[in-house]
């Protein structure tokens, strides 16, 4: 004679629920629980329909309940957490705009960005700053332009607090960057975790690059004029973790790229293979120098494609 097995499974779930609404409102637990909790309703039908199956029938049906109950709840909200991150928002909007004094001389910008489609090219004004981002209200955005004497150093950083959001907070942005095409920019740092950045240094003046994408593709059109005599740009480094890189190479522009790979990068079109020397470690040099005065230096280091473009195609955005 087999003895009933005690149902414990509702008792159970009211006090784990009762003991998260707490801890919620104790500030203990971010509010996305709650969120998750009222969206996670329907679990209740699966508890229930899992207890009329197998409710007194096998071994530790409640535990049994209760695991897949817990579990059919965390994928769902994974899968949903997943699928909201792809999206672009337009819940929450940043507008910023300044203009330079007209004794600097020098810039240095930093910007940093998270799961963020990025696009860099030059103002209207010759001294303007302009920011513009959309995106979710998962993130705020952080501008700081800071002035000593003739040199300034202007931050954009995307933030985050790190808690659990709640589902709809989350979202993928994009951040738009207009930079001052009249002044020198001694310095373009930028760090991006997921998204793809285009930078559009046409029009700039720009001496050092130094670039890192987590995630992500990246367009690179170099500038079209020297800003100061030799080098135009002294890489630190570009580097692409998981993604591909297209540089637009303007006319007259001599590159040497140390980049990380074996096997020459694909040239557009392909007959401007031979205006270059693919060295032995993977240097990339351009055939024709004046003294070895490279227009351009840089470090490469790129998980995709390698694309050297000498089109006409401008510089667009692409995700």
């Amino acid at each position: 004679m087999n003895a009933n097995r005690p149902n414990f499974t509702w008792p159970v779930l009211v006090i784990g629920v009762g003991i998260v609404v707490l801890l919620i409102n104790a500030n203990a637990l971010p509010e996305a629980y709650g969120d998750l909790l009222v969206r996670a309703w329907p679990t209740l039908l699966i508890i229930f329909g899992l207890n009329v199956l197998l409710g007194g029938r096998i071994r530790y049906a409640n535990w049994v309940i209760l695991g897949v109950a817990v579990g059919v709840t965390i994928l769902i909200a994974n899968f949903a957490y997943a699928e909201r991150s792809k999206q672009y928002r337009d819940d929450y909007t940043f507008i910023w705009q300044d203009t330079l004094p007209d004794n600097i001389t020098s810039l240095a910008i930093n910007v940093e960005a998270k799961d963020t489609l990025v696009a860099i090219t030059n103002s209207a004004e010759p001294a303007a700053l302009e920011v513009r981002f959309v995106g979710s209200t998962e993130s705020t955005m952080n501008v700081d332009l800071v002035i000593d004497g003739n040199s300034a150093v202007f931050n954009v950083i995307e933030l985050r607090s790190g808690i659990l959001p709640r589902l709809a907070e989350v979202g993928r942005g994009t951040l738009n960057l207009a930079l001052p095409y009249g002044v020198f920019i001694e310095e373009f740092n930028y760090s991006g975790d997921d998204g793809s950045v285009t930078l559009d240094a046409t029009q700039l003046a720009v001496r050092i690059i130094d670039v890192t994408v987590q995630r992500g593709n990246m367009q690179l059109c170099l500038p079209q004029r020297l800003p100061t005599e030799g080098f135009v740009i002294i890489g630190d480094q570009i580097t692409l973790n998981n993604g591909d890189l297209r540089i637009y190479v303007p006319p007259d522009v001599t590159l040497s790229l140390v980049t990380n790979r074996d096997r020459e990068p694909e040239y557009i079109p392909d007959i401007r293979r031979n205006d270059y020397n693919f060295l032995f470690g993977g240097e990339l040099q351009s055939r024709i120098v004046t003294d070895n005065q490279f227009d351009v230096l840089l470090d490469l280091n790129v998980d995709g494609r390698l694309i050297i473009d000498h089109g006409e195609k401008p510089c667009q955005p692409t995700a």
